[in-house]
């Protein structure tokens, strides 16, 4: 997730985003009023209210992945735009999940310490970053990532993004390149909406470094 200046702090106090939307059309109402584009409220900021209002929260990341979903079928929301929001929701949703919820994850974590235990660690992570860790090792953290994968391929297909699956799946590179552009354009258009509403004397120099972060 970018920290993005004037959005975090500056904007939760404000009326400019609906605090806690309870609908899909509620949703639906602040993308509208984002992909506008009259200068006031950007898709990438309605776009972090959605992803930390559904982080660890299933009911409310289905009822804002919905909104999106329905604007994409009507042409209102680019599908570029679309995959990528729907994307940062999920990410920062199992970033807020406890991953040793799940089965595979908790097995998977176990053999890992029992390994850890047989060649005579006490504290887990003694591989942790090591490029010289054996093979076993190896193959128990890329069962790890594999897992983790089919987590977010789960869920994506529970919430009907049969298109994003496939995507991923198919040619992972460029799905991840397409996100990463059109993260920059929705970063690049948050900026000038935000330069355009900076307030200098309150709010200091205007700093737009963080637009180029990943």
């Amino acid at each position: 997730m970018i920290d993005m200046p004037g959005y975090d702090d500056a904007d939760e106090d404000d009326d400019d985003l609906e605090p806690d939307p309870s609908t899909v059309d509620d949703c639906v109402d602040e993308w509208r009023r984002a992909l506008a584009d009259k200068g006031e409220l950007s898709v990438l900021a309605v776009g972090d209210l959605a992803a930390e209002l559904s982080a660890g929260e299933p009911a409310t990341l289905a009822m804002w992945v919905r909104s999106i979903q329905m604007l994409r079928a009507s042409g209102e929301m680019r599908p570029d735009v679309a995959s990528y929001l729907i994307d940062d929701i999920i990410e920062r949703h199992f970033d807020q999940t406890d991953v040793f919820e799940d089965p595979g994850i908790a097995d998977i974590n176990d053999r890992m310490r029992e390994f850890e235990q047989a060649c005579g660690y006490d504290e887990p992570g003694a591989f942790d970053n090591d490029p010289r860790a054996p093979k076993e090792w190896i193959a128990l953290t890329n069962e790890w990532d594999a897992r983790e994968e089919e987590r977010r391929r789960e869920l994506l297909l529970e919430l009907g993004e049969h298109e994003m699956v496939r995507d991923r799946a198919e040619d992972p590179i460029d799905h991840w390149l397409r996100l990463d552009t059109t993260g920059r354009q929705l970063r690049r258009q948050h900026g000038v909406i935000l330069r355009r509403n900076w307030n200098t004397e309150e709010d200091g120099p205007f700093d737009d470094a963080w637009l180029n972060e990943d």
